[in-house]
């Protein structure tokens, strides 16, 4: 079963090869009766699994079942035989698929399930969607990337899958080459050279002897090496898949054939990349602060002046007042304490670096922060569209900037930036993740980024929202994250320089009893979106 994109590569379990797609052997007829599984391999989509891969004591070979997130993996193929149970339909996008497939991967015979039962099954998986045999199935109405990847799984499926223990994981080698598959489709190109098979058999690809890789792709990297540079998957997609074995088995007989070399993927445009590549975050399950917008939190605000050496601080701006261009443009300025009191120092502006309590600035530890209102700990439910604010280096970088209105904890306080960065090379695909988490940051190369499609998975840690590659106890234990509500960012992107509060140097909350309780300081010229560097 394969849940959108997620198998890993075994030894254990699939189709034994030679046979013609969907015939069983004895030993995987006693796997059914001893396993209760269903009969045919089955593919889905699902968010990736933290689970260890059980074992196969009896050496039954189980059906393959490809799926994508999800911890749980009893029961999986009990849920996609309830999934497909109903009357099918044609397969959602089939003239787009069908085009960019060809005449010999022919999708007509596809089964489509979107019924309640097929939602259901989906939602048991925790998964976009699967397939099984000439059967697919998605969670809702499915988009163009969600069908075209599913159907991959059934061509896949026909050629011969290996998986650990008969499950797929998330971005093993059949994950990404149906992920590579799925965004062909969405641009319009064929994707024949990538699908297995002939649609109707297993076929075998070939590869030339060697170190392994395609010698066509070999070639054309010794005449222009940019054109198979790393991006966001290749590394292991060009490995071919060959019925009842691993990827990257050679095939001898074929020896003196030759495949096309793969063109170099397009540059695409980066308004494209911040959206395809926004995360999909989970919340954890009990987080009581979710994210917000800013510019709500500013108007709910006072602009306040806060004074060393015993001063009072000065309201600069009335609650509901602040005028957020003059706010991001250094229009609000106020002078410090000076040493006989009254306020005879320099002035400084509300887009220095002004944040109180930390000493760094030109005003030392005064500065200016914002005071919200009382409802600033409740935050914005966790279903609402909240915006995420992206800020983008074409070929360098995309950072995505989150806000929440209070970070709860040991060092509680209110307003709370996080952020992760996608590095992109000179075509603007991916290449790393940057985790950001307090005063530290996890990078992962893109080939082990969680991710659902091209999406990469962010779990946020209850009440201080550090992101995370994965759920449990992070950070000495202190963090907890978990796979609770989703926030589809994607759905509510905003450009960050674009924001009229952009550019704002002081804190985002009231002045703690130290820097670690006072607001942050968020994204500015101050606080920059990456790494000089990159």
């Amino acid at each position: 079963m394969r849940a959108h994109r997620s198998t890993r590569d075994t030894s254990s379990g699939g189709d034994s090869g030679g046979g013609s797609p969907g015939a069983r052997t004895r030993t995987q007829a006693l796997a059914v009766q001893r396993k209760v599984a269903p009969p045919r391999p089955i593919a889905a989509t699902t968010p990736p699994s933290t689970a260890e891969p059980h074992d196969d004591p009896f050496a039954l070979h189980l059906d393959p079942v490809q799926r994508r997130g999800g911890d749980e993996r009893a029961g999986v193929h009990e849920a996609a035989a309830r999934g497909i149970a109903g009357a099918g339909e044609r397969l959602p996008h089939h003239d787009a698929i069908a085009r960019a497939f060809g005449p010999d991967h022919d999708v007509s015979g596809i089964v489509a399930h979107t019924d309640g039962a097929a939602r259901a099954a989906a939602a048991d998986m925790g998964a976009l969607g699967f397939a099984t045999g000439n059967h697919v199935a998605f969670a809702g109405p499915p988009d163009l990337h969600t069908a075209a990847h599913e159907a991959a799984h059934v061509f896949q499926q026909r050629a011969g899958v290996q998986l650990d223990g008969g499950l797929g994981e998330v971005d093993d080698v059949y994950e990404r080459q149906a992920d590579e598959i799925a965004e062909r489709v969405v641009a319009g190109e064929s994707a024949t050279d990538l699908l297995p098979g002939s649609g109707a058999a297993p076929t075998a690809p070939v590869t030339a002897e060697g170190d392994g890789r395609d010698a066509d792709a070999q070639e054309a990297q010794d005449q222009d090496p940019s054109a198979v540079e790393h991006s966001e998957d290749t590394s292991a997609i060009d490995k071919p898949l060959v019925a009842g074995r691993p990827p990257g088995a050679v095939q001898q007989k074929a020896k003196g054939r030759r495949r096309p070399a793969k063109a170099a993927p397009r540059k695409l445009p980066i308004d494209e990349a911040v959206k395809r590549y926004a995360p999909l975050v989970f919340l954890h399950k009990d987080e009581r602060h979710g994210p917000t917008d800013a510019g709500q939190y500013i108007a709910s605000s006072e602009l306040v002046w806060s004074h060393d050496q015993g001063r009072g601080d000065h309201v600069v701006a009335e609650r509901g007042e602040i005028d957020q261009t003059k706010l991001g443009d250094g229009g609000y300025s106020h002078s410090t304490n000076g040493w006989v009191g009254g306020h005879h120092d320099d002035h400084h502006a509300s887009n220095d670096d002004v944040r109180p309590a930390d000493g760094t600035g030109p005003s030392g530890n005064e500065g200016f922060f914002l005071e919200p209102g009382d409802g600033v700990k409740q935050g914005a439910d966790p279903n609402t569209n909240a915006p995420v604010y992206h800020d983008a280096k074409d070929g360098h970088y995309i950072t995505y900037w989150f806000f929440f209105g209070y970070n709860a904890g040991l060092n509680g306080h209110q307003g709370d930036w996080e952020r992760i960065i996608v590095k992109l090379d000179r075509r603007n695909r991916p290449t790393m993740v940057r985790y950001h988490q307090h005063d530290s940051h996890q990078d992962l190369p893109w080939s082990k980024v969680p991710k659902q499609g091209n999406h990469p998975l962010v779990f946020t840690a209850k009440g201080s929202h550090a992101s995370y590659s994965k759920p449990g106890r992070h950070h000495y234990f202190t963090d907890v994250a978990g796979r609770g509500k989703q926030w589809k960012t994607w759905n509510n992107l905003r450009t960050l320089r674009n924001q009229a509060w952009y550019g704002y140097g002081g804190a985002w909350g009231e002045v703690g009893v130290s820097k670690h309780t006072t607001g942050p300081s968020g994204p500015s010229s101050h606080k920059p979106s990456a790494p000089e560097d990159w």
